[in-house]
């Protein structure tokens, strides 16, 4: 009998990528342990997407209204949503971004021609329950 392979995917959202750029610096260990799953969504090694999962491990936070629907979309589909650093749980630094000082933010950091996607942040648990966190930020 030949048992199913649990189905990971591995959200981005804003962030750095830092999380996911250290899953992929654990070299053999996490390959060793990538044996045990099937990676069935990550953008940064796979070029195909798919919705087909079992667990989701999101990266960063939700930055506009297309995130939060393609993380409530993630939430609908996965029966475990993992909240994968500091970013993914509480917005890190990036969560001084404000209604109230948006505009006022975005002047200093942009030029007046551009069109930002950033409109808020939410992290995770602002959007979705997650089942579990693993805090920390490289």
């Amino acid at each position: 009998m030949t048992v199913r392979k649990p189905k990971i995917a591995i959200l981005d959202l804003t962030g750095c990528t830092g999380c996911e750029v250290n899953l992929l610096r654990l070299g053999a260990d996490f390959l060793d342990v990538a044996q045990e799953f099937e990676i069935t969504n990550w953008r940064m090694v796979q070029e195909e997407e798919s919705e087909d999962y079992d667990i989701v491990f999101v990266d960063g936070y939700a930055c506009n209204e297309e995130q939060v629907a393609q993380l409530k979309r993630a939430r609908e589909r996965a029966s475990v949503v993992v909240a994968l650093g500091t970013c993914a749980i509480s917005g890190n630094v990036f969560s001084q971004l404000t209604p109230a000082n948006y505009e006022q933010l975005k002047a200093v950091v942009y030029s007046p021609e551009h069109q930002a996607i950033t409109q808020f942040v939410k992290p995770v648990p602002q959007v979705v329950h997650a089942d579990y966190t693993v805090p920390g930020c490289p």
